[in-house]
């Protein structure tokens, strides 16, 4: 993820199961949504997008 789009605007923990650590990357106000990578044990286990 971080050669794609750098260093995350946010780091958080998820409490939800699974517990991951959670990437949000601010995209600006051009781009259509913002982008939340989860990882579990450093491997992507998931993305979603925020509107």
């Amino acid at each position: 993820m971080c050669a794609l789009l750098g260093a995350p605007d946010t780091v958080y923990a998820w409490a939800e199961p699974p517990a991951a650590v959670v990437w949000q990357y601010d995209m600006g106000p051009l781009a259509p949504k913002d982008v939340r990578a989860f990882l579990v044990q450093d491997t992507v286990a998931g993305v979603s997008y925020i509107q």
